[in-house]
Parts: C-alpha cells; structure tokens; sequence
C-alpha cells in the first residue's frame, strides 16, 4: 500500500467520526427519562449518547492500529529490498531501543490523556462519575509506564 492510499484511509476513518460527534449535539428528548431497567446505550432520548464515548475511542484507537500496521508493513517491506538487492539496511530502519525516557515520555501522554478525556466528558455530561470511569484507564497505564521506566531500564546517568 503506498502512501496515498494510507492517507485517503486515514481521512476516511477520520470523517467516520463526524456523525458520531454531530450524534453528540444531537438535541436529546425533553421528556423526563423513566427508570425501566437496563438502557440501551444506543436508543433515542436523554440516554441516547451514553455510548458515544466508547465508540469514539474505539474508532480512535482502530485508526491508530491500522496506520500503524500499514506503516510496518511498509518498512517490512522496504528492508526486503534492500536485503534483495543485498546492499545493507541503513540504520534509520531498523527498531529503536527503547528507553527510560521514551517510557516517561509515553507516561506523561496517557497521564494527559486521562484528564483530558475526563475533563471532556465531564464538561459534556456534567456528572463526575463517567468522567472519573472513562480517565482511570489512561491515568493508570501512565502510572504503570511511569513504573516501567523506574524499574525495568538501567539509569543512563550512572
């Protein structure tokens, strides 16, 4: 797959998320909501955006992935021809060690990742516990990357 073809795929995934925002300024039912048990998450009413959340960060996250693979396979592929035609892979090529710092740099990201999700949903909900939910999961993953950095990689100061 060559690079516009990556990039029209990552345009169309972005312009899938349109309507899921614009289902989120959708003007919800004024009639007061009736507790009947479970709700659908995806019905019509005051609850009608409950799952708007999880579908926009699964679609966010799907992006991710798929760029991500396609972009490998690119580089998969490129290192092959150079192996082909025997000439050595140059070093901007191969895989990165990782480090300290990149496992502090991913820790900082989901750290803000976290509080800006719960700042958002808090801010479209108005109610804390969803926000509270929705951000532990980023906050904890940068706490642990955060974990990974102390423990398993040597200090490089000594």
């Amino acid at each position: 797959m060559n690079r516009a073809s990556t990039r029209a795929l990552l345009l169309a995934g972005a312009l899938l998320t349109i309507p899921m925002m614009a289902w989120g300024q959708a003007v919800p039912d004024p009639t007061p909501p009736q507790d009947f048990g479970p709700v659908d998450p995806f019905s019509s009413g005051t609850f009608g955006m409950r799952g708007l959340p999880l579908i926009f960060v699964l679609s966010l996250v799907l992006i991710g992935v798929v760029y991500s693979s396609l972009r490998q396979k690119r580089q998969n592929e490129l290192m092959a021809r150079f192996i082909d035609k025997g000439e050595p892979i140059p070093p901007q090529l191969l895989p990165k060690q990782s480090s300290r710092r990149t496992a502090q740099r991913i820790g900082v990201f989901l750290i803000a990742f976290g509080l800006a999700l719960g700042l958002v949903i808090y801010v479209a909900t108005g109610a804390l516990q969803p926000a509270a939910a929705w951000s532990m999961m980023p906050l904890f993953l940068g706490a642990a990357s955060f974990i990974n950095a102390r423990f398993f990689y040597p200090d490089s100061r000594g």
